[in-house]
């Protein structure tokens, strides 16, 4: 029988358990071959089982570097390159413990608006009168990065210390500009960059709140402020870069919204093509939020997993919510397996592929796809971003 979660779940897929969907899976191939080829093969059999083959923009020549000469930990770092380009799915990954990471970092960031990528941060002080917020990047140390994904342009921004980075940048004028310079050991990152869980009132009627996990302090911080919250017109819920957390602390938040039972998400079994629902209780107690409050819950690419279901859930049972952002959600909304090789564990797959059911949401699958805001916020500078003026934020309070 389904794990009925203490009791929060008033119905669970027959064909599913809820404990089987968060576990560990050892892998062993039974003609004790190589290490490498243990790799080779885990990851055939995880590509085979792939729920969601090319949901996502991917790479499709992506090809693993077969450099074994150079030891376990960089044929790992291949691999898991590989992974990226391919799948691009943060449920999706690789890594070996004890392995030495490369101290990269950069004193530059940027972020693609609609003419191109722009830096979007200067975090270190010698550089702030040599490189100016909101010129365009055109090259990076070469590369022409306009066709180039949003991670890829930052990767190329990283370096280890005394690595020396060399940009092209184009003013307003058009007029274009090179400058070098060496990198650091770090950088400090400015206090309005740090995403932190925290509640804070922004006026007489309107009440704010961060999440940046769904866990068990995301639920402690909405009781311990739910009377404040109920004495509001309006509550802001940032959801931007929360990746997710605890499907049960997902449903027990929900449930302070939505008092009746309700629809959470459906699984579709993959060897029978049934849906099945997964219903949440009725909320007996006496936390619940009337729905006379105005809800704005604020999302962007990286609001994936529990989140997009908390956005979902309340866009669809709460009758004040709008959900308002630049872009839409991540569109990863999947149950994970970590897979290690028997012969050694320091070897850690991070994979959606053995689930036995998928998750949707109304029959339909949002992977790849993510959640549209109902209110779009146009960014026209990288002032309008988060860490600045914030032209998202400003939006949920003024609409």
């Amino acid at each position: 029988t389904g794990y009925d979660s203490y009791g929060l779940y008033k119905s669970y897929p027959t064909f599913d358990k809820e404990e089987d969907n968060k576990g560990t899976l050892y892998f062993r191939l039974q003609n004790n071959k190589s290490e490498y080829k243990s790799i080779d093969s885990l990851i055939n059999i995880i590509e085979k089982n792939y729920p969601f083959d090319f949901a996502r923009p991917v790479s499709r020549v992506a090809k693993i570097k077969a450099d074994t000469l150079s030891g376990m930990c960089n044929y790992i770092s291949g691999v898991d390159s590989y992974i990226r380009q391919k799948y691009n799915d943060p449920h999706f990954s690789i890594k070996m413990n004890g392995c030495k990471t490369k101290n990269k970092s950069t004193g530059v960031l940027l972020y693609r608006l609609k003419e191109g990528y722009k830096v979007s941060a200067i975090l270190d002080d010698s550089l702030k009168n040599k490189i100016y917020l909101g010129e365009s990047i055109v090259r990076i140390d070469g590369t022409e990065i306009q066709k180039l994904s949003s991670e890829r342009a930052n990767e190329l921004l990283l370096k280890e210390p005394n690595g020396v980075s060399k940009l092209e940048l184009k003013n307003s004028k058009g007029e274009v500009r090179t400058v070098e310079y060496t990198h650091k050991d770090s950088y400090k990152i400015p206090s309005n960059f740090v995403q932190k869980t925290e509640f804070s009132t922004i006026n007489d009627e309107i009440v704010y709140l961060k999440i940046k996990h769904i866990d068990k302090d995301a639920l402690y911080i909405f009781l311990e402020n739910l009377p404040e919250i109920k004495s509001k017109k309006k509550l802001v819920i940032d959801l931007r870069n929360n990746g997710g957390g605890d499907f049960l602390i997902g449903a027990q938040i929900l449930s302070l919204f939505i008092p009746d039972e309700f629809k959470y998400y459906q699984l579709r079994d993959k060897f029978s093509g049934k849906n099945e629902d997964v219903i949440v209780n009725k909320n007996l107690s006496d936390n619940i939020i009337s729905n006379k409050l105005e809800l704005r819950v604020l999302v962007n690419k990286n609001t994936s997993c529990v989140s997009e279901l908390l956005a979902y859930n309340l866009k669809k049972y709460f009758k004040n919510t709008k959900v308002i952002g630049i872009e839409h959600t991540a569109g990863a909304l999947a149950t994970l397996y970590e897979v290690l090789l028997e012969n050694n564990n320091n070897v850690k797959f991070r994979t959606n592929a053995f689930a036995r059911s998928i998750i949707m949401l109304d029959g339909k699958s949002i992977e790849g796809k993510g959640i549209s805001p109902d209110i779009h916020v146009n960014i026209r500078k990288i002032e309008d971003l988060q860490p600045y003026n914030d032209k998202v934020l400003i939006t949920a309070i003024s609409k």
